[in-house]
């Protein structure tokens, strides 16, 4: 609020001002300019000692206060108005969240007139405003000693009946306001969901289309690229005397990109055959397989020095083809980013997480900088030159695919020049087992 107590704003025909008492700056202004569209004049304070000096001041038409504010609260406003034998009569209307129903009762005992709740509805405030000034309050009513329940607590409370009345019909006004407000959102949330789901399979049905485009594309390609690699081998052996050095040399730079598109091609259909076959779940024994999947691989690596630790790992329920798949992207590209490594290092483990089971493969290889983890997992996506490590990019796609079929996630940290762990999580068979 401003260094000003107050500020007031009056009609032409000089009424009264409703006195709006709020500690929040951006309340008091929406509650300033919601009466100002309602033709009200109006006066401002910023806490309860401020709000009852301006009443004062200038006995307003009607107080609007918050209840929660600094130096003097709502409610304890509201018995010093009613104490007042100028403001006892000034009807008060209390803004809450009605988070605790004990509000009700103390708004009883202050003396309070009605609720609005936060975040308050525009016209029913102001509907509200005009049938307080065009029938005010009954007073003088003789108080009577009651007990009220709410929230299965019982409290005694003195005061008339019509401010009872008043104070639980315009709780209840509140209420069924937003039930409907609710309501409304519900509707337009089952509205936005349906329209979000036609969406969603509009785009399944696009990816599929692409999908499929792109097998047939690839599967096509392969013809006409073994035909090159075949005509470019059967050229070099058959003509060999009759070439250059030039000749020779462009001949195979073409078996060599002939043969690395054909591995492309190879990569692109198994990453869409990952998003087109059906899964066949079964329980798995990953520690078996990927000690097998190691064992296979093993050779790759011949003449290195290579250490691997693999920690027992915990059965998964999953597709075996694929699971099996996802080792062998993983410990592949562990051999070959350690390759540059004078003593490698490729660990395997897995560690509970809540609901999950997170499996992971460790290397000391290149790494990678992490700014650029978001790409890691993209087709196509290679963080290190081919001319430094081989392959297309595709491999930790094809994971990230069958990973998320599964309900899992995927992820990798790293450092640059010290290594790489790329970690997926599945649901656990036993959430409260460890491995």
């Amino acid at each position: 609020m401003s260094e000003q107590t107050h500020t007031t704003m009056r009609t032409e025909d000089g009424s009264p001002p409703i006195l709006i008492v709020e500690d929040s700056m951006i309340q008091a202004e929406l509650l300033r300019r919601v009466l100002a569209r309602g033709g009200y004049p109006v006066a401002l304070a910023k806490d309860g000692v401020e709000g009852l000096a301006a009443a004062r001041k200038e006995p307003p038409s009607l107080i609007i206060s918050d209840i929660t504010m600094p130096v003097m609260n709502g409610f304890e406003m509201c018995r010093a108005i009613r104490q007042d034998a100028v403001l006892k009569d000034t009807p008060v209307i209390l803004l809450t969240m009605l988070s605790d129903s004990r509000d009700v009762i103390l708004g009883l005992n202050a003396g309070a007139d009605y609720y609005v709740t936060k975040p308050f509805n525009e016209q029913y405030l102001l509907s509200r405003i005009k049938t307080i000034l065009t029938e005010p309050p009954v007073r003088g009513e003789e108080k009577v000693e009651m007990e009220l329940t709410l929230d299965e607590q019982k409290h005694r409370v003195s005061v008339g009946p019509q401010r009872v009345l008043n104070l639980l019909v315009s709780t209840y006004e509140n209420a069924v306001l937003q039930n409907r407000e609710l309501t409304a959102s519900q509707d337009q949330l089952k509205e936005l969901s349906v329209h979000l789901e036609e969406k969603a399979r509009k785009l399944e049905d696009a990816n599929k289309d692409l999908e499929g485009f792109a097998y047939s594309v690839s599967h096509d390609l392969r013809t006409p690229l073994r035909a090159i690699d075949g005509f470019s081998s059967l050229v070099l052996k058959r003509y060999m005397d009759k070439l250059d050095d030039e000749g020779k040399r462009l001949l195979k730079v073409i078996r060599d990109n002939t043969q690395k598109m054909g591995q492309l091609i190879d990569d692109i259909l198994a990453f869409s055959r990952m998003g087109r076959l059906g899964i066949t779940p079964s329980e798995i024994d990953m520690d078996g397989l990927a000690r097998q999947v190691f064992e296979e691989l093993k050779p790759t690596a011949a003449g290195r020095e290579l250490g691997v630790e693999i920690a027992p790992l915990p059965p998964a329920r999953g597709d075996l083809a694929m699971l099996r798949q996802v080792w062998v992207n993983l410990l592949a590209n562990a051999i070959k980013f350690t390759s540059h490594k004078p003593a490698a290092a490729i660990q395997l483990g897995a560690y509970p997480e809540g609901r999950e089971n997170v499996f992971f493969v460790k290397d000391n290889g290149a790494g990678f900088d992490m700014q650029y983890a978001d790409k890691l997992f993209g087709v196509f996506q290679r963080l290190h030159g081919i001319e430094e490590f081989e392959g297309t990019g595709i491999g930790l796609a094809i994971v990230k695919r069958i990973i998320t079929r599964h309900g899992g996630r995927v992820w990798a940290e790293a450092k640059p020049g010290e290594g790489a762990a790329i970690y997926f999580a599945m649901p656990s068979l036993d959430p409260g087992k460890k491995p």
